[in-house]
């Protein structure tokens, strides 16, 4: 377990491109596909994240801190973001049937949608997120806050053990 390690496990991978729209097709966070074209990954210890295939790989069992945000608008009323996650153990990949987030937009303002869990993670499990829309006209953005240099990632992803 990874409360015998010296260096807790964590992870922060998000996708800063400028702006793309969710299609309402679920699609693999990945670094080398649409929606998701500019991947930054920052990581500490523990818990692998390869950019091309969008899968999260964790070292250690444990429980984790999980949080989810995507930095999205609508274009019309009454649309939704979607995500969820997929789980492989060893035994294929499996949907993880508790792991859906809906949440719908206000037109034409510009939300942070965020979502934090706690999970269960066994050592080498591996994990993938889909994330998707209820129309093709939902756009996400990295945006830098006001007089400042810091940003809010379009689609940021944070394990923490």
């Amino acid at each position: 377990p990874f409360s015998a390690v010296g260096s807790q496990p964590w992870i922060e991978v998000a996708d800063v491109t400028s702006n793309f729209n969710l299609t309402t097709t679920p699609t693999i966070l990945t670094g080398t596909s649409t929606p998701a074209t500019n991947i930054v990954t920052v990581s500490g210890s523990g818990i692998t994240y390869d950019p091309a295939t969008g899968i999260f790989t964790f070292a250690n069992a444990g429980s984790y801190s999980l949080s989810i945000s995507v930095n999205c608008q609508a274009a019309n009323a009454g649309q939704y973001v979607y995500w969820y996650a997929e789980n492989n153990t060893g035994a294929g990949w499996v949907v993880n049937t508790n792991s859906g987030k809906s949440f719908q937009l206000v037109n034409n303002n510009r939300t942070q949608v965020f979502a934090a869990n706690s999970v269960h993670r066994v050592a080498g499990q591996q994990v993938r997120y889909y994330f998707y829309a209820s129309a093709n006209n939902i756009n996400v953005a990295t945006t830098t806050l006001p007089s400042s240099t810091a940003i809010v990632p379009g689609i940021r992803i944070q394990y923490a053990g």
